[in-house]
């Protein structure tokens, strides 16, 4: 606005001041001769040089008429393009009588085509001139002539298809000029302009100023200002400035905002409808300064805000800043994406919003609906030069029920419910990380502490070292699938890993648990740590009840390396049956040592290539015999036995070791000492192809003895099928004692998983 006004008080000094010789050049026969005094008289009145390049031409009359063609007025030294101003044809109509009393009296002044550049050179603005006869600025009266005393006067003029450029540091802006007029009788009198401008060829907008000296021309002036563009309106009223200061009053309504970006598309200008805004700013105290904000309101009706963040909108939203360095509130509502909220908050606003100032915030959130859900922040904003420079202070979160928002956030989200979350946050402005101190999280399904950090911007990254004293994940996860079924395409099938995932933030994470309750069990001292970067995971258990690495290289692109260690000694047997669908109730726990290594893009390419070793036991458990039926029974369909009853067994001990290479499972011993069915075997699982080839020597109790025939299971993973072995025999028999010794079964003792029976 004060930049606009300038164009009008600037435009009769910068382009009319050649019309100072005119006379002269009227008296002279030729008056082209007149040239260099027309020149230097400008000259010393503005301190800068002009150029007259086209013929000059006057018109004889009682109002004689002067025109000059192609003048142009020089910039500050230092400027951006040698010329201020420049203009295709000056028309100059003159008063004779006014030339009896030494005064060169231009009656209207039109202007055809002008260009003019606003600029600052070196700190100073080239639209604020230094005549050689008036050191200082600030005289009050009209600029004096040669040394004939000859006055200038302007009383009005016209300009016609001329363009303004504004040429700062932010940003260069052209305005074209369709039409504008200029009216001031007297340096006392109160100056007018009007005229219809265009910005950057879109839709033309009207501008109406008018000001009224308060004493001389660089003194402080009067001013009312009134804009409108795009069915929006601007009022301006206080007193501005030649060289800058300035005070203003301001008042505007816009039912659409965001059309004025047409006029200033820099200023990208959210869609506001319906907005009303009133505000009192005057200018900082240096130059150059960010306007001082006053007493000032802001209304809309709505907004929407999804071209910064997308699905958000807002309604009925009202700031208010009382006075200079007040406190700001803010109230309203708004939505985002399928979740509708209320908000207030306050801020400090200090006086100068120029440099660094740290500033008091509050924000409250709450969610529709009958059970809010409540944000709320409290701390200090920092501020610089007006924009955001960071924010440090305390979060209190609290939710019904955490999975609601998953819709808004992320479907990764826990379902905790009866949340409540306390937390100091930090949110630096350079380094676009999120920091979480002394966490405190508490739900119905656990709790969760310490502190974290996520950098959102830029190397994307989370770390953190947390702590749990209880979690159950058996109410957080969905339940199991009673009844499993294969994956489409086999157990292992070809569908890609989502390696990608990998190559995304990094992660620097650590995590203790007292009790994980999971499947049913409760699993004490759970301790994981996890790191990622450029792809490469690798992730820990370091201590505790189950001990572990596992470590992936997704940084190859193809055929990613994976590497998985588990060691444990009391690992609880139900979770495990479960994962591996046995059904019934599994009790008792469980040695594991598991050493694999393979590569690939693919459940089943990773499978295919499997190498390492594995070996499971346990001793004293418990199982029903659901379970049991399951585990051996294609070699008691082959005995003809049925299946055991009386509810549950004692697994005296249960054994499985073996090798792997290539995706190929090599188990060179596999026993069971289950009471009514004892067991033992090898044999051969390749989970490339999804077979299993099982020799076994069951042992069952028929007519009173125990009996025992070899038995082979072969077959896919989902179509297994059992036959008698008969290799080396004349004919199919059962084989009392031939190997497990009679009632006296060593086949625990055998594996080395218990002492050999007395």
């Amino acid at each position: 606005m004060r930049r606009t006004a300038w164009i009008g008080i600037a435009l009769s000094i910068l382009v009319g001041l050649p019309a100072i010789g005119l006379v002269a050049a009227a008296a002279s026969i030729d008056p082209n001769r007149a040239k260099p005094r027309i020149a230097a008289l400008v000259e010393a009145q503005t301190g800068r040089a002009l150029s007259l390049n086209g013929p000059i031409r006057m018109e004889w009359s009682l109002r004689p008429t002067l025109s000059i063609a192609d003048a142009r007025l020089a910039n500050l030294p230092g400027g951006s393009r040698p010329d201020m101003a420049r203009v295709e044809r000056i028309e100059a109509r003159l008063s004779i009588p006014a030339l009896l009393h030494h005064r060169i009296e231009i009656s209207r002044l039109t202007l055809i085509g002008p260009n003019i550049l606003l600029e600052q050179v070196a700190g100073r603005p080239n639209w604020v001139f230094q005549p050689q006869d008036r050191p200082r600025p600030g005289t009050p009266g009209p600029a004096t002539g040669d040394k004939g005393g000859f006055a200038l006067a302007i009383l009005a003029a016209h300009v016609q298809n001329g363009m303004v450029t504004f040429h700062f540091p932010a940003r260069t802006s052209v305005i074209g000029l369709r039409s504008l007029d200029y009216a001031h009788r007297r340096w006392t009198d109160k100056l007018t302009l009007g005229g219809v401008l265009v910005y950057a060829d879109f839709q033309p907008f009207t501008l109406h100023v008018s000001a009224t000296p308060t004493g001389g021309t660089f003194d402080p002036w009067t001013t009312i200002l009134q804009a409108t563009a795009f069915d929006a309106s601007l009022a301006a009223t206080g007193s501005m400035s030649l060289d800058g200061p300035f005070a203003l009053s301001v008042a505007m309504r816009a039912p659409a905002l965001e059309r004025l970006n047409q006029l200033l598309p820099e200023m990208r200008l959210p869609a506001l409808h319906r907005m009303e805004l009133s505000a009192r700013i005057r200018n900082g105290p240096e130059r150059g300064d960010l306007p001082i904000a006053g007493q000032s309101t802001l209304r809309f009706d709505s907004a929407d805000l999804g071209d910064r963040v997308p699905g958000l909108s807002l309604s009925g939203v009202a700031l208010a800043l009382p006075k200079e360095g007040g406190v700001a509130t803010a109230s309203g509502a708004g939505r985002y994406l399928t979740q509708g909220f209320g908000f207030n908050a306050t801020l400090a606003v200090p006086v100068l919003l120029d440099g660094r100032s740290l500033e008091p915030l509050a924000l409250d959130l709450h969610t529709d609906g009958k059970d809010q859900d409540t944000l709320s922040l409290r701390g200090t904003l920092a501020l610089a030069d007006a924009g955001y420079a960071g924010f440090d202070g305390a979060m209190t979160l609290k939710a019904k029920n955490l999975a609601a928002f998953r819709p808004i956030a992320s479907p990764a989200l826990p379902a905790l419910t009866n949340l409540s979350l306390r937390a100091g946050l930090s949110l630096p402005a350079a380094s676009d990380r999120v920091v979480l101190r002394g966490l405190a999280l508490s739900a119905r399904e656990g709790d969760l502490s310490g502190d974290a950090s996520v950098r959102l911007g830029g190397a994307k990254s989370v770390s953190g070292a947390l702590r749990s004293t209880r979690l159950d994940l058996d109410a957080l996860l969905p339940a199991p699938d009673p009844s499993p079924r294969p994956a489409a395409g086999g157990v292992f099938p070809n569908r890609p890993l989502p390696w990608d995932m990998l190559r995304g933030p990094a992660l620097d994470l650590s995590w203790r648990a007292d009790i994980v309750r999971y499947r049913g069990q409760d699993w004490p001292d759970l301790r994981v740590a996890a790191r990622l970067d450029q792809g490469r995971l690798a992730l820990s258990l370091p201590g505790g009840l189950l001990q572990g690495d596992l470590t992936v290289d997704a940084g190859q692109r193809r055929d990613v390396p994976v590497r998985l260690a588990v060691r444990t000694t009391t690992l609880a047997l139900a979770p495990v049956a479960g994962l591996a669908g046995v059904p019934g109730r599994v009790d008792g726990t469980l040695s594991l040592s598991l050493q694999l290594a393979g590569k690939g893009d693919t459940p089943h390419a990773l499978a295919a290539s499997l190498d390492g070793s594995l070996s499971l036991s346990t001793l004293g458990a418990s199982i029903g015999d659901q379970a049991l039926t399951a585990l051996a029974g294609p070699a008691l369909k082959q005995l003809g036995a049925p299946p055991p009853a009386g509810g549950r067994a004692t697994i005296r001990c249960l054994g499985v070791d073996g090798t792997l290479q290539d995706g190929v499972v090599r188990l060179r011993s596999i026993a069971l000492d289950a009471g009514a069915l004892i067991l033992s075997g090898s044999g051969m699982i390749d989970l490339g192809k999804e077979t299993v080839a099982l020799k076994l020597h069951p042992l069952a109790r028929l007519a009173g003895s125990r009996v025992a025939v070899p038995v082979v299971v072969t077959g896919g993973f989902s179509s297994l099928h059992a036959g008698l072995d008969a290799s080396g025999l004349d004919k199919v028999g059962l084989l009392i004692d031939a190997l497990f010794g009679g009632d006296h079964p060593k086949t625990c003792a055998a594996a080395g998983l218990a002492p050999a029976p007395g």
